[in-house]
């Protein structure tokens, strides 16, 4: 039986996106997505600090997300992540 699946933005990435004209359509996508919460997916390192994904955010449309963000960016230039069975992952 699978946990409760979290999703998480890297905040420096999100607040990049916010900073560039041409990733402005895709951050008023993901501004409508994220909570005020933030999560440390990577314990201890600096940069890594995330804004949760609405609860009400399903399987299918992060997927969707994920691939729109990963058009444009690589994993290591726009951090995502998953939270599954209790370990955060990259995504």
């Amino acid at each position: 039986m699978g946990g409760l699946v979290m999703y998480a933005i890297n905040a420096v990435a999100l607040l990049n996106a916010s900073r560039m004209p041409e990733h402005l359509a895709l951050w008023l996508v993901l501004r409508e997505m994220v909570t005020e919460q933030t999560v440390q997916p990577v314990k201890n390192v600096p940069g890594h600090d995330a804004v949760l994904v609405r609860d009400d955010v399903d399987a299918d449309r992060w997927q969707a997300i994920v691939q729109i963000v990963r058009r444009r960016f690589k994993k290591n230039e726009f951090l995502l992540y998953a939270k599954e069975n209790g370990r955060w992952k990259k995504v």
